[in-house]
């Protein structure tokens, strides 16, 4: 198992900007079931609406404006995913280590392509803004 991981201060910094801001309120999701017959792949995305809404209401308890609680709910799934998993069988992995100790672990030989960074908060706001609009973004 890979457990990815960083600074829970810049984790939350960057979740409340991208993440936290994924779900739609009650106006952005009518204009997105409008477009649901038109669009195979925005039927395909309606679990992960659904998952989203659960983790931000369930999980969460809609806590997402809490710096502290948040913070502490993602050491305590830290902690959890630690003690439950066998160190021979986790890598606790920071993305900016690149590909080395991830290779390594996978007993693969490194790529000779740099390391991929994708996902940025831009691309993230952009993607969500179309997504919002009905308009699925392409994957690539």
């Amino acid at each position: 198992m890979i457990l990815t991981t960083r600074d829970p201060e810049s984790w939350y910094e960057s979740a409340s900007k991208t993440i936290f801001t994924a779900s739609p309120n009650f106006l952005q999701k009518l204009k997105i079931l409008t477009k649901l017959p038109f669009s195979k792949r925005m039927r395909q995305l309606m679990p992960v609406f659904a998952q989203v809404d659960y983790l931000w209401d369930v999980i969460f308890e809609g806590k997402l404006n809490d710096k502290d609680y948040m913070i502490r709910r993602f050491l305590a799934h830290e902690k959890k995913v630690k003690e439950s998993i066998p160190k021979r069988d986790l890598l606790v992995y920071k993305v900016g280590d690149g590909w080395d100790p991830l290779c390594k672990f996978l007993g693969v030989s490194n790529p000779s392509i740099p390391f991929p960074r994708s996902n940025g908060r831009e691309g993230f706001q952009k993607n969500l803004e179309m997504i919002r609009n009905g308009i699925v973004p392409k994957v690539s």
